[in-house]
């Protein structure tokens, strides 16, 4: 059903909230599968769908046999800045490596462009 919302997403959505309010801290473990599907009133496997959504939001770290942990710090990254520019912001040290910067000739490319020189300069980093 369009727009229907699955309980696994209902679940994740509570303690993405409750991790985002600093309610579980960042290193923290959360509480134990048994705690959590009592809680929530669910299946071990809809509860482990809601673990993997919040381990894809960057929120969580499950280890098999030890348990889930928090991984979210209170910084949430400003994806509007763009991946380079976001992390920098937060004062994350970013190095470039230039591997090749030269002066080549693409008559090919500079048709296609519309360009009458077919000369542009290459740089590849890292």
């Amino acid at each position: 059903m369009p727009g229907q919302v699955h309980k696994h997403q209902r679940i994740a959505h509570v303690l993405a909230d409750e991790i985002r309010a600093g309610i579980h801290a960042d290193g923290s473990r959360l509480p134990g599968e048994h705690t959590l599907r009592e809680r929530f009133g669910v299946s071990r496997t809809t509860l482990r769908q809601a673990l993997r959504v919040l381990g894809e939001e960057g929120l969580i770290s499950t280890h098999a046999g030890i348990g889930s942990f928090v991984t979210f710090d209170g910084t949430p990254l400003d994806s509007r800045l763009g991946w380079t520019r976001a992390p920098a912001e937060q004062g994350t040290e970013l190095t470039t490596e230039i591997l090749r910067f030269e002066e080549v000739s693409d008559p090919e490319l500079a048709a296609r462009l519309g360009l009458t020189s077919g000369a542009f300069i290459a740089l590849d980093r890292a």
